[in-house]
């Protein structure tokens, strides 16, 4: 805007631009990349004006404007720097001049507006999709996440429901994840809830944590573990490796009878992740032990299952492999094998791919679940934004 930016300086892609002042207020450079720098930092305006004006607004009415650093979100790993400096004649307030409010206003909205895209450490981030599950015997079930997360700290909720012919009805589990996180190690806890149906509920708790030994600049996604996403970036080099383990307590309760019968399944994983050149490996191991034992589970998830399973797991283990080097699609397999205290053992054998489009994603994946008597086969899809 000729009459609010005179000068700026845009960091893109780790390549510096500047613009010097002309006699009409307009930037001399006229490059594709610097008009691309601009396109993409004037994006983030829809995100900041509200916080802006909310921020500003008692200002501009009551004392003299003062400089402001701003902080934006921004979709990527683009880095801006920014700050805002507004300035006024001592003594003039809007109250003083009534006429000139109107214009003054109008000015310095569309400043700083354009001035907030230019903002200091675009850190915070959000990831959401939602995915759906099919399978035989009438099984369905929906999950939606949700990741908000800053410089240090992530908030994930989520919502999954399951039913099929022999749950008769939908169960719903809301859980609540918060971590910690940094470039090197990521500290989180769970808390989670299925509300009593038919008689059926469960409670749990958990905490994990997660080391990146060769931690990516600004990365703080991870390869295996809670924290994982499909999207993590690399270490240094060509190798990064990410190690951790996890804790839950759950208590599965039944009340359909003529007393509460529980079950408390403690359980226990290590997992590890690594990313050799285009590849990500990861696999995980996961114990589980009863104290009191007197009803079975009946949502019971197993990591690297893509449904929920009915039984009563005494360990599981789980690899994957994905392969991020083609274009747009990501393919990847994975393999996860359980024993049961009272059911036969099974293996299942997952199959998929996802597309990442810088904001949208999406995936498709088709698992075969073999309990050594039949196979059965399930199919999940799923969508999501993240900026």
């Amino acid at each position: 805007n000729p009459d609010g930016l005179r000068k700026c300086r845009i960091v893109y892609g780790g390549v510096s631009f500047k613009s010097q002042e002309t006699e009409t207020g307009e930037p001399e450079s006229d490059s594709e990349d610097f008009r691309t720098a601009v396109y993409r930092t004037v994006r983030t305006v829809v995100w900041t004006a509200g916080e802006l004006i909310t921020r500003l607004l008692p200002d501009l009415f009551h004392k003299p404007l003062k400089s402001y650093n701003i902080y934006t979100v921004f979709a990527g790993k683009t880095r801006f720097e920014g700050r805002v400096e507004l300035k006024r004649e001592e003594g003039f307030y809007p109250s003083h001049h009534y006429a000139e409010k109107g214009k003054m206003m109008k000015k310095l909205m569309v400043s700083l507006t354009m001035l907030a895209a230019l903002s200091m450490n675009a850190a915070a981030y959000f990831d959401g999709g939602l995915s759906g599950t099919t399978g035989p015997g009438g099984y369905r079930s929906t999950k939606l996440d949700l990741v908000y997360g800053t410089d240090t700290l992530a908030f994930e909720p989520s919502l999954a429901s399951y039913t099929s012919d022999s749950l008769d009805k939908t169960y719903r589990t809301y859980e609540l994840r918060v971590a910690k996180e940094a470039d090197k190690y990521t500290v989180g806890g769970e808390a989670g809830i299925t509300p009593e149906v038919n008689g059926y509920s469960n409670q749990y708790a958990g905490a994990d944590i997660t080391f990146s030994l060769t931690p990516g600049a600004g990365g703080h996604s991870r390869l295996a573990g809670p924290g994982a996403r499909s999207y993590a970036s690399g270490g240094q080099g060509v190798t990064r490796i990410d190690v951790g383990a996890s804790l839950k307590e759950v208590m599965h309760k039944d009340t359909s009878g003529a007393s509460d019968l529980k079950t408390n399944q403690t359980q226990a994983s290590l997992f590890a992740g690594v990313k050799i050149l285009m590849a990500n490996l990861s696999a995980s191991y996961t114990g589980y032990t009863y104290g009191t034992d007197k009803t079975a589970p009946m949502i019971n998830p197993v990591p690297g299952l893509n449904f929920a399973y009915g039984a009563t797991p005494k360990s599981s283990v789980n690899a994957r492999i994905d392969l991020p080097g083609y274009p747009m699609v990501t393919p990847f397999v994975s393999y996860t094998g359980t024993k049961y205290k009272n059911a036969p053992n099974s293996s299942a054998y997952l199959f998929g791919a996802y597309v990442d489009l810088s904001m949208v994603t999406a995936n498709i994946g088709y698992q075969i679940f073999d309990n050594g008597s039949a196979k059965d086969s399930f199919i999940s899809i799923g969508a999501g934004v993240k900026f």
